[in-house]
C-alpha cells in the first residue's frame, strides 16, 4: 500500500456536514451551469461549428468521420460530437440540447472533486473544495459554451482521481478506472490526454521513490485492455475510412500544432507567460486567496498522512497536476484561453486545503488581506462602471433594464464583500468563505441579460430567423467568411454555400469534398442565383466589396446588423 506517500497533507476534517450543505454544492453547480442557457444563440466560431457537426451527425450524417457544413472536418476526436448529437436526438436542435453537454460535464467535475476531497480530508473538506471549484468564475463561464477542453478536463480529473486511489489502496479496479477515464479523455481531445496524465504519473513516481510502483503493476494488462477497447476502435475505423486521416489527425493536428507548423495556421500564438497571466481569469475571486494554497505547501507538522515528508509529497501531487498543463501549454506555440481548464481542479483542492479552520489564527493575516482585496476590487469596479462613456468604449450596447440590474449587482457585491472583509478581520474564516462563494452566483446572475443584449454581435440566430421569416424559400449563402457566421448553417438547418470561400476550418474538407457546389466562385454563384431568390450574408467590413461584385447582378442591402449585413437579389422588404 502507498497510503502515506499520497495522503492529503492537511488535517482530516471529520466534522459532520448537514444535509442542506450536501445539497448546496450540486444545487449551485446546476444553477451556474444552466441558468439562462437559452437566452443567447449559439456563439459564432467554436460553439456553433461544433454544434453544427453534431447536428449533421444527429440528422443522418456520418458518426465516424465528422463533417462541418457538409464537408470533412478531421481536427478533433468525436466524443464531444457524439454527446451533443445524442442530446439533439433527445431534445431537438436547440441551444438547450447543445449546452446541456458542457453543463453536465461541469456538474460532474464539481461532484468528482467533492467525492475526491472527501476521500482525502473528510466530508467538510470535500464540500469546501468543490464549492471553490464551482464558483471559480472563469471555470464557470468556459463551461457555458461548447469546447473540447471541457470533457478533457472532466475525464482527466477522474483519471487522476483514480490513479491516486490506486496508489492509496492498491486495488486493481482503481487502476482500471484510471485507464478507462484516460481513454475517454483521448476520445475527447486526442493524444494530449496521454501526455498530461502520463506526465503526472511519472512525476509522482519520481517524487515517491521509496513507494514507487513496479512498472509491471502500473502497466496492468487488464487496464491496458480497457484503454485499448475504448480509445483505439474509432481511430482504426476512421483511418480505414479515410487514408489521409493518419497524417492530418496525428501529425498535423498534434505534432505540428505544438511546434507551430500546422497547416492552416489559423490558431492564436502568444508569449511564454500567456497562461500564467490568465490564471486569475480561471480562478476568479479565489485568486486573491492563492497565498493560502502555499501556506501548507512546506508545512511538516500536523495533519493526516504520516510524517511531514509524506505530506509534502502529497501536496506535490496536486501541484504537479496543476503545473504540468501550465508548463506544457506554455511551451506550445499554439495558445487558447481555455487550454488550461484541465489544471484548475487541483487548485480548488489546494486553496481549500490552506483555508484556516474556525478559530485558527495561523493564516488569518493572509485571509484578511484576501478579503480586503475582494472589497477593493468590487468598490473600484462599481466606480469604474458608473464612469461616463465606459459602455460605449467597451462596445457594450446594453438595454436600460440591464444597466440598472448591473448597477444593483455591483452595489450588492460591494456590500457582500464588505461583510466578508469584516468577518475576516474578526477571524471568522467560515463566514469569509461563504461570502466569497456567494459573490460568484451574484455577479453571474445578470449574464444571460447581458448576452441577450449583445446577441447580434455574438450569434446569427436573430438574423437567420428574420431571413427565414421574410422569405422562407430563399437560399441562404455566405460571402467569403465562414467562421464569423458559423451559427448560420445550424439555424438554417442545412449546410450553406460559401461564395469565394476564405475559410481555414473548411480548407481541408473543401479540398477533399465531393460537393464543389458548396463553394462557388463569384461567377458561378451569380449564374446559379439568377433563377431563384438568395440571401447573401456579408461581414460589414466586406460590404463595400460585396456590393461592387454583386450589385450588377441585382443584389441590394436588405438590412445591416452590428457585424453583418444581408443582401437580397430581389426587392425584399422588411
Amino acid at each position: 500500500m502507498l497510503t502515506s506517500a499520497l495522503s492529503l497533507d492537511a488535517r482530516s476534517d471529520v466534522r459532520p456536514v448537514s444535509w442542506t450543505s450536501q445539497l448546496l454544492v450540486p444545487g449551485l453547480a446546476v444553477f451556474l451551469a444552466f441558468w439562462g442557457v437559452r437566452g443567447c444563440g449559439l456563439l459564432d466560431n467554436n460553439e456553433a461549428m461544433y454544434a453544427e457537426i453534431a447536428r449533421e451527425m444527429a440528422r443522418g450524417g456520418d458518426w465516424i468521420l465528422p463533417h462541418l457544413n457538409g464537408v470533412l472536418y478531421l481536427e478533433k476526436p468525436p466524443l464531444l460530437y457524439w454527446c451533443v448529437a445524442v442530446s439533439m436526438r433527445l431534445f431537438g436542435d436547440s441551444e438547450w440540447a447543445v449546452r446541456l453537454v458542457p453543463g453536465a460535464f461541469f456538474v460532474a467535475t464539481v461532484l468528482g472533486v467533492r467525492a475526491f476531497g472527501r476521500r482525502l480530508g473528510g466530508a467538510a473538506f470535500g464540500e469546501r473544495a468543490s464549492l471553490i471549484l464551482a464558483t471559480m468564475l472563469g471555470f464557470v463561464l468556459m463551461h457555458r459554451t461548447l469546447l473540447f477542453d471541457i470533457p478533457l478536463s472532466c475525464f482527466l480529473a477522474y483519471a487522476l482521481f483514480s490513479y491516486h486511489d490506486w496508489r492509496q489502496r492498491g486495488r486493481r479496479a482503481d487502476l482500471w478506472r484510471f485507464y478507462g477515464f484516460l481513454a475517454l479523455a483521448v476520445l475527447s481531445k486526442g493524444l494530449v490526454a496521454i501526455a498530461l496524465a502520463g506526465g503526472a504519473v511519472l512525476l509522482t513516481c519520481w517524487m515517491t521513490p521509496e513507494n514507487r510502483p513496479k512498472l509491471s503493476s502500473l502497466l496492468d494488462p487488464a487496464g491496458l485492455l480497457v484503454f485499448a477497447s475504448l480509445a483505439v476502435p474509432w481511430h482504426v475505423v476512421a483511418w480505414m475510412r479515410h487514408p489521409d486521416f493518419g497524417y492530418y489527425y496525428f501529425v498535423n493536428e498534434h505534432v505540428l500544432r505544438f511546434l507551430d507548423r500546422r497547416v492552416p495556421h489559423d490558431y492564436h500564438t502568444g508569449p511564454l507567460t500567456f497562461y500564467l497571466e490568465r490564471v486569475p481569469l480561471y480562478l476568479g475571486l479565489w485568486t486573491v486567496f492563492l497565498p493560502l494554497a502555499f501556506r501548507r505547501s512546506t508545512a511538516r507538522s500536523g495533519g493526516i498522512g504520516g510524517d511531514g515528508g509524506a505530506r509534502l509529497r502529497a501536496t506535490g501531487y496536486l501541484w504537479t497536476w496543476f503545473l504540468l498543463p501550465l508548463v506544457f501549454f506554455s511551451l506550445s506555440r499554439a495558445k487558447a484561453n481555455y487550454y488550461l481548464l484541465c489544471g484548475i481542479a487541483p487548485m480548488a483542492l489546494l486553496i481549500a486545503r490552506g483555508w484556516p479552520a474556525p478559530g485558527e489564527t495561523n493564516g488569518a493575516r493572509r485571509l484578511a488581506l484576501g478579503a480586503a482585496s475582494v472589497l477593493a476590487l468590487f468598490f473600484a469596479a462599481a466606480v469604474v462602471w458608473e464612469s461616463p462613456g465606459l459602455r460605449s468604449r467597451l462596445g457594450l450596447n446594453l438595454s436600460a433594464p440591464t444597466e440598472r440590474l448591473l448597477g444593483l449587482v455591483f452595489l450588492a457585491a460591494v456590500a457582500l464583500s464588505g461583510v466578508g472583509a469584516w468577518l475576516a478581520f474578526r477571524r471568522r474564516s467560515q463566514g469569509v468563505f461563504v461570502a466569497t462563494a456567494l459573490l460568484t452566483p451574484l455577479i453571474f446572475a445578470p449574464v444571460p441579460w447581458v448576452l441577450r443584449d449583445q446577441e447580434t454581435r455574438l450569434s446569427q440566430r436573430e438574423l437567420v430567423d428574420e431571413l427565414h421569416g421574410a422569405a422562407p424559400e430563399a437560399r441562404v449563402c455566405l460571402f467569403e467568411q465562414f467562421e464569423k457566421f458559423s451559427s448560420v448553417p445550424f439555424y438554417a438547418g442545412s449546410p450553406v454555400e460559401v461564395v469565394d470561400s476564405a475559410s481555414n476550418d473548411l480548407l481541408y474538407g473543401r479540398a477533399a469534398s465531393a460537393h464543389p457546389e458548396l463553394f462557388p466562385d463569384t461567377q458561378r454563384f451569380e449564374r446559379a442565383s439568377r433563377a431563384e431568390h438568395c440571401w447573401l450574408i456579408v461581414d460589414r467590413e466586406d460590404l463595400e466589396k460585396a456590393l461592387k461584385l454583386f450589385a450588377p447582378a441585382g443584389y441590394r442591402v436588405y438590412r445591416i446588423w452590428p457585424k453583418t449585413a444581408a443582401l437580397a437579389n430581389w426587392p425584399a422588404r422588411r
